[in-house]
């Protein structure tokens, strides 16, 4: 699990939204959540998903081992986590939005 800093977050979510936009990647909303790590740590995270032709693909979306072993998720795609709610949500939309743009 990594660490970025505001400028980083936005570049990041800059990025995955562009993925987005073509239909390279998916964010879906039942997959945020928030849990504890065994120090009782809270932390918010959202799951990106790989697509291919439209579909998610099963070869390239492993169970993430960070987000199974560290918070008890088991979920198929990339888990990234956030100490805060609001920085979840707002990388959440954004990538959100872009796959909305991407099929009207």
């Amino acid at each position: 699990m990594g660490v970025m800093n505001d400028r980083e977050v936005i570049k990041s979510t800059l990025n995955i939204s562009g993925q987005a936009s073509k239909g390279e990647v998916q964010v879906l909303e039942c997959n945020n959540g928030t849990a504890k790590t065994f120090d009782g740590r809270k932390w918010h995270f959202l799951v990106i998903q790989v697509l291919e032709d439209g579909k998610m693909s099963e070869e390239k979306n492993d169970f993430d081992m960070a987000g199974m072993f560290l918070l008890g998720e088991m979920v198929s795609g990339t888990l990234i986590a956030f100490q805060h709610k609001k920085t979840r949500d707002f990388m959440f939309k954004r990538i959100d939005r872009s796959m909305i743009a991407r099929d009207e």
